[in-house]
């Protein structure tokens, strides 16, 4: 069973009423860390195995008797492969408004204008987008025209994100798995994030988290700047932006500060990690104990 716990646990619990009584092991857990603890003990009744990619996961599911393995985080292993030789741009903002378009409308419109500010303080700087698809390309144009903006933005890159990570000098990125990426490829910058009042004063009910961002949360303190709700405007954005730029040292103190939390996130071979604990409960041997030695023998 791989992430969604919606369709995942719902199967699970079918298979054990329908008397399946083979192995069943779940990859990428629930962040039940975050809401619906509940499920944990539901989880550690209906499977054999749990197989985490952050580390803080593994102790809260052997705390209920659920044998649990700390694979390591996908993303590492992307990020390594999409590095390269890019130097920063001094002079370069870049903003990731989000892969959704509902995410787009809401986001975009408040960078633009805190590009606005900070092309006014800080002479010669130059802003560029990211877009997942061309369509989502299409709608930030749209909403860039709208607003009247179109000298501020130089341009919008389609696809991967990861080159624009490594070029700018600062950005703001969507809440999300966005902002890990960032963090991995060493770009100081603020996580920004807005929703509907209603949803968010729902979420506030249920969730129970210090932080949104996933680094902060792994860090256990604010290692970048959260800009939600109330606080995500022009004016803030363009403060901790500006800061960021102009102040050499609070760069390198950012990337410093990120470059140990995403440590966390294991060396790589998270999928073959992944693999071996899978063979491992399949051969009805300790996971966690032969990990490492299936996983050397996957890489071969």
């Amino acid at each position: 069973l791989v992430d969604y716990p919606g369709f995942n646990l719902r199967l699970a619990q079918r298979l054990r009423d329908g008397g399946y009584q083979g192995r069943l092991i779940y990859y990428i857990s629930p962040q039940v860390w975050a809401w619906k603890k509940g499920r944990v003990k539901v989880m550690a009744r209906l499977l054999d195995l749990m197989i985490c990619i952050f580390p803080f996961e593994k102790e809260l599911y052997e705390n209920s008797g659920l044998p649990t393995v700390f694979a390591g985080h996908p993303l590492v292993d992307r990020v390594a492969e999409e590095r390269g030789q890019i130097a920063r741009e001094s002079d370069l903002v870049a903003f990731f408004p989000g892969s959704r378009a509902n995410e787009v409308r809401r986001l975009l419109p408040t960078l633009l204008e805190a590009a606005q500010l900070l092309r006014q303080r800080v002479p010669g700087l130059r802003v560029a987008l990211s877009a997942v698809s061309e369509r989502r390309a299409e709608e930030m144009r749209e909403l860039v025209r709208a607003a009247g903006v179109a000298e501020a933005v130089e341009w919008i890159e389609v696809g991967t994100a990861g080159e624009l990570m490594q070029r700018a000098s600062v950005g703001a990125v969507a809440s999300g798995t966005a902002t890990l990426e960032a963090a991995c490829f060493g770009l100081p910058h603020a996580l920004v994030y807005r929703v509907a009042r209603p949803t968010y004063w729902v979420g506030k009910l249920v969730v129970r988290i210090r932080f949104l961002g996933i680094l902060n949360i792994l860090a256990g303190r604010q290692v970048v700047t959260e800009l939600v709700q109330a606080d995500f405007t022009p004016e803030r954005v363009a403060e901790v932006l500006e800061r960021l730029l102009r102040d050499e040292a609070a760069r390198h103190e950012a990337q410093e500060a990120m470059q140990r939390t995403v440590a966390q996130l294991g060396a790589g071979g998270a999928y073959p990690n992944a693999a071996a604990a899978v063979l491992a409960t399949l051969d009805a041997a300790d996971p966690a104990v032969d990990l490492g030695k299936s996983s050397a023998s996957m890489r071969k």
